[in-house]
């Protein structure tokens, strides 16, 4: 998962580059995908923004592929700190 950079108390761009390879393993171009959503004021969903560009290994453009996308928000409740093989479970 890549970071999100914060644009305000409720909106968030999260944009990984990615690499993508052909069926036998060789690379094929590098994939940009980007997330440009906004947080709900009850922090229980998000939407927005989603747009997938895919290059071949000398830049030219070969897939441009742009969605409107929507989720619910859960809360979890993680301890980083407490490994799962620890024991402290």
């Amino acid at each position: 998962m890549s970071p999100r950079i914060w644009l305000g108390i409720d909106k968030f761009i999260r944009e990984p580059l990615c690499l993508r390879f052909r069926p036998n393993g060789g690379a094929s171009g590098p994939t940009n995908i980007r997330e440009d959503v906004t947080v709900d004021k009850g922090r229980s969903s998000y939407s927005g923004a989603f747009s997938t560009d895919q290059f071949d290994l000398v830049g030219n453009a070969l897939i441009h592929i742009t969605r409107e996308i929507s989720a619910a928000l859960r809360a979890t409740n993680v301890n980083p700190r407490v490994s799962r093989n620890s024991g402290n479970l």
